[in-house]
């Protein structure tokens, strides 16, 4: 991994700088309303498979990284149901109180 990073370590500013040289951080692409994420389809081919076999050696050798993977994963589906139901219905109101009955007479 440190060949392909090269010698100059600050021609990245961070850790932003370098996930996208190495093609694992995602392209959002945003106009008005609308917005999509791609993946990243230029990057350095090595860098990539190193951090991708760096990944998968971690997961089935590491118990906590295992877990982690585990709970993203199952956890995932009810995470984005949530933010999508949250987004589109209005925020939960209580009805208004009913009038007094009128005074008998």
């Amino acid at each position: 991994m440190p060949a392909e990073l090269g010698a100059d370590r600050a021609r990245f500013t961070g850790a932003c700088g370098l996930k996208a040289y190495a093609g694992s951080s995602p392209i959002t692409r945003a106009s008005g309303r609308k917005s999509s994420i791609t993946r990243r389809r230029v990057k350095n081919q090595r860098l990539n498979q190193a951090s991708f076999l760096w990944a998968i050696s971690a997961l089935r050798s590491s118990p906590g990284v295992t877990a982690r993977y585990r709970y993203r994963r199952d956890t995932r589906g009810e995470l984005a149901r949530l933010r999508t139901t949250q987004r589109l219905q209005p925020p939960h109101r209580p009805a208004p109180p009913l009038p007094a009955p009128p005074a008998a007479l």
